[in-house]
C-alpha cells in the first residue's frame, strides 16, 4: 500500500509532465542472495504497469540479452546501460510521433 501511495503521490506532483518509468529488474539468480526479491519485483512491476500503462518501459529481456548485469546481479554494466538507453530512446521517439 505504501508503494502505491508513493507512486500515486509522485505522479500527482508531476501531473503536467510525461513520466516514464523503467521496469524494476535484477539478474534471474539474484534470488539466491536476496530470497523473496523476485516476488517483490513482480508485485511492484505490476503496480507500476497498472498505474503508468504505456509509460512503463520493460527492460529486463533487453538487459539479459546483452548480459547487462554486473557481478552483483543488480547493477548494470556498460552493455546494460546501453540496452536501457536504447529502450528509453525508442519510447521517447514513439511519444514524439503521436
Amino acid at each position: 500500500p505504501t508503494f502505491i501511495k508513493d507512486v500515486k503521490k509522485f505522479l500527482s506532483i508531476f501531473n503536467n509532465s510525461k513520466i516514464l518509468w523503467l521496469e524494476i529488474i535484477a539478474k534471474s539468480n539474484y534470488e539466491e542472495i536476496r530470497p523473496g526479491v523476485k516476488k517483490r519485483i513482480i508485485e511492484y512491476n505490476k503496480i507500476l504497469k497498472d498505474l503508468l500503462q504505456d509509460n512503463f518501459i520493460p527492460i529486463k529481456d533487453k538487459v539479459e540479452k546483452v548480459n547487462g548485469f554486473n557481478n552483483d546481479r543488480i547493477h548494470w554494466n556498460k552493455s546494460g546501460h546501453q540496452a536501457v538507453a536504447e529502450q528509453i530512446l525508442l519510447k521517447i521517439k514513439k511519444i514524439n510521433q503521436n
